[in-house]
């Protein structure tokens, strides 16, 4: 009996646990700007954690962001980038 319930205790806990790092790592429809503006930074971590953080936004706030820079933005680097990730 103690051991059920340590095991539901502790599944619990992981699953709480799961579903706040998942909010952590979304990216905010107002960060998506900066995100997409670091896929040019010329320090390679802040590329790949943009680039990782971009593809973790939902569908509905990344796609038209990630579309917007392909036609808009002035930096033809971050306009590739922005094109490689709505196609993978």
């Amino acid at each position: 009996m103690f051991r059920c319930a340590v095991f539901l205790l502790s599944v619990t806990l992981l699953s709480v646990g799961g579903v706040t790092s998942a909010k952590q790592t979304a990216a905010p429809a107002t960060d998506l700007k900066t995100l997409i503006a670091n896929l040019s930074s010329l320090d390679y971590p802040t590329r790949t954690s943009a680039a990782r953080l971009i593809r973790r936004a939902p569908a509905a706030q990344a796609v038209p962001a990630l579309t917007d820079a392909v036609r808009r933005h002035p930096d033809e680097y971050v306009r590739n980038r922005a094109f490689i990730l709505l196609t993978s």
